[in-house]
């Protein structure tokens, strides 16, 4: 399924920035490994390193 989730990337102004990304249809994005796995889309996507996204 695809998700459009905003995230924010650690050490900029906080501003909310928005992806469109393709998870797999049981992804719980609700847990640890859910957002792992979402932020993982984000950083393939936009070269951000995994540990400077924080998505809301």
């Amino acid at each position: 399924m695809k998700l459009e989730v905003a995230y924010r990337v650690m050490g900029e102004s906080p501003v909310d920035r928005h992806a469109v990304v393709e998870v797999d249809d049981n992804t719980d994005i609700d847990t640890a490994e859910g957002s792992k796995h979402v932020k993982q889309k984000i950083s393939e996507q936009t070269g951000i390193p995994v540990e400077d996204i924080r998505y809301i």
